[in-house]
């Protein structure tokens, strides 16, 4: 049996959605003032966020609001995303077809959706020019805070 056959899917993404849900309270209410995080911080919540991502598919989740306490500017921001997917997701693929996973019958579907993210990246890329810093802040914090309300729905329907 596989390590990710046993862990509790659900109530990872239950517990990752209070804690979102509760960074983007605190990111509208400032409760408690940000800080940077110290480098250790930094790689210890990517490690997490490689564990969390491996089990629910949601370690972006996690990574967004590390990248916003760090004060990334939006392109950083985005490529710091870019960088750590084109590093993390051919080891998921690796993992994930051993385990057996993988259902040949979707690679049609699997390279459409390839083709229609390329389209996506474009678009965003010509958005993100157009958006200013602060805009871009309140949009990454209002598309945390909907996964976030995703994970709870998944959490609780699970």
């Amino acid at each position: 049996m596989a390590v990710f056959d046993v862990l509790p899917a659900a109530q990872i993404k239950l517990g990752l959605a209070v804690l979102v849900l509760g960074y983007c309270a605190n990111m509208l209410l400032k409760l408690i003032p940000e800080r940077l995080p110290s480098s250790q911080v930094t790689v210890a919540v990517s490690a997490v966020a490689g564990l969390v991502d491996a089990v629910t598919a949601s370690g972006g989740t996690i990574q967004a609001p590390l990248f916003l306490a760090r004060g990334l500017r939006k392109e950083v921001f985005v490529a710091s995303f870019a960088a750590t997917s084109v590093l993390l997701n051919p080891l998921k693929i690796g993992l994930y077809w051993t385990m057996g996973y993988f259902q040949p019958g979707n690679l049609p579907l699997v390279a459409l959706l390839v083709v229609s993210g390329f389209a996506g990246v474009q678009i965003g890329r010509l958005g993100l020019k157009r958006l200013s810093p602060e805009s871009f802040r309140i949009l990454a914090v209002a598309f945390l805070f909907l996964l976030g309300l995703k994970l709870l729905v998944e959490s609780c329907c699970a």
